[in-house]
């Protein structure tokens, strides 16, 4: 029997999958908060809505065995932070 192969993988990300990445982006009437995967967005008036709103569904997405990483985007484009994400001890 042949030996396994033993390449080294990241170990943050499972099976070599590429982390599933949620952004918060300037929108026209706030900021909206955007997934991979996902269709519709969602919109908050004030900033700090939309950070807690993209905190929770990266936790989430994270107990449930994503590789997550929170990406937070300026009015002027810029990236501010690129966050991975680990997910609590409790649910």
């Amino acid at each position: 029997m042949p030996e396994p192969d033993h390449d080294i993988r990241p170990a943050a990300t499972p099976h070599n999958a590429s982390p599933k990445i949620i952004t918060i982006v300037p929108a026209a009437q706030g900021w909206s908060v955007l997934c991979d995967g996902v269709e519709n967005g969602l919109v908050f008036k004030q900033g700090s809505k939309a950070e807690l709103a993209a905190r929770r569904l990266a936790k989430a997405l994270s107990r449930a065995g994503e590789t997550v990483e929170l990406r937070i985007i300026l009015r002027d484009g810029r990236l501010h932070a690129a966050l991975p994400v680990v997910a609590d001890e409790q649910p």
